[in-house]
């Protein structure tokens, strides 16, 4: 089935990693569908609440360590939560596990200004909300005018009071606000998906090139350029992705470092037994060794593959 592939995709994989890494990870292309997760959304409701509602349900169900207040489905699949009071009332949030964990690494705190560069598919958004709770401003960008009123519809079933959204490209944010205006900065950035790659799903794999991913490389210097000036000195900037590519990964981690002085990287500390440190060059290009700090997640049965890098202003 891996046919279906690119051969180049499979070809670039092997660079990237090592046999055993590049075996592991193949197979999860083939799983036609991942467990269904979820995490508790603190602002509307408990664990107490919702466990008790999906034992009443029968509905089997795994707490996991990390990340916070995240939950697996063992006997059900996401339709069947849809029909639930704790789903109707937004006291969980159907999320993806990779996705729930660069929030978490944030450092945010109650009354912090905070921007979400590229809010959709909008789980994270809610997460920073929970993390400064009531006495914060979030600000949420959307470039997709019908993505950004679905971000708002879900901000208020889940009870995000002051999210605001802004449906505009990311570049200019910095044309609303001042410079040293936000706390924080995610940039969950653009890219070319690949963590994601899923053989069932001919969407998830039939755009992919090389072209797409140059073209996220640029576009995503772009975002960070005009927006990076919006940071306050000592605070964060938290970049990931899903995808599995160095160009939209190390390299942009590279172009930071190398062109943003005021920028620290930081250590990464993730418990779980799926990652990899940063690689160290790709094709003809050498990347400096501080991008050691940034770590990928490799995809597997029950994670899509992400790359994360944590920085400090200073």
């Amino acid at each position: 089935m891996l046919t279906k592939l690119n051969p180049l995709f499979l070809e670039r994989l092997k660079e990237i990693y090592s046999r055993e890494e590049f075996e592991k990870i193949t197979p999860s292309f083939l799983i036609e569908k991942r467990k269904t997760s979820f995490r508790i959304n603190s602002l509307n409701g408990t664990e107490k609440e919702v466990e008790k509602e999906l034992n009443n349900a029968h509905i089997i169900f795994q707490k996991l360590s990390f990340p916070k207040n995240s939950y697996i489905l063992k006997n059900a699949k996401e339709k069947e939560l849809w029909s639930l009071e704790c789903y109707k009332q937004g006291k969980i949030y159907i999320q993806s596990l990779s996705s729930q964990i660069p929030v978490h690494y944030m450092e945010l705190k109650e009354g912090q200004k905070v921007a979400d560069i590229a809010a959709a598919p909008w789980g994270k958004t809610s997460q920073i909300a929970e993390y400064v709770w009531k006495t914060w401003e979030v600000i949420a960008t959307e470039i997709q005018k019908i993505r950004s009123e679905k971000l708002e519809y879900n901000m208020k079933k889940l009870n995000c009071e002051n999210v605001s959204f802004l449906n505009i490209d990311a570049k200019k944010l910095n044309e609303q606000f001042e410079e040293a205006y936000f706390d924080a900065l995610l940039f969950d950035a653009p890219c070319s998906w690949e963590g994601n790659i899923n053989i069932h799903n001919e969407k998830s794999f039939s755009e992919w090139s090389e072209t797409h991913i140059k073209r996220n490389y640029q576009r995503q210097k772009e975002i960070i350029d005009k927006t990076l000036p919006l940071l306050k000195s000592w605070w964060i900037f938290l970049y990931s992705t899903c995808t599995l590519a160095p160009e939209e990964n190390e390299a942009i981690v590279h172009y930071i470092l190398c062109n943003h002085k005021d920028l620290e990287i930081q250590d990464l500390e993730i418990p779980l037994k799926n990652i990899k440190a940063w690689i160290k060059k790709f094709k003809k290009y050498i990347y400096t060794s501080w991008v050691e700090k940034s770590l990928r997640i490799l995809p597997n049965e029950q994670m899509e593959g992400f790359f994360i890098a944590k920085f400090k202003k200073i």
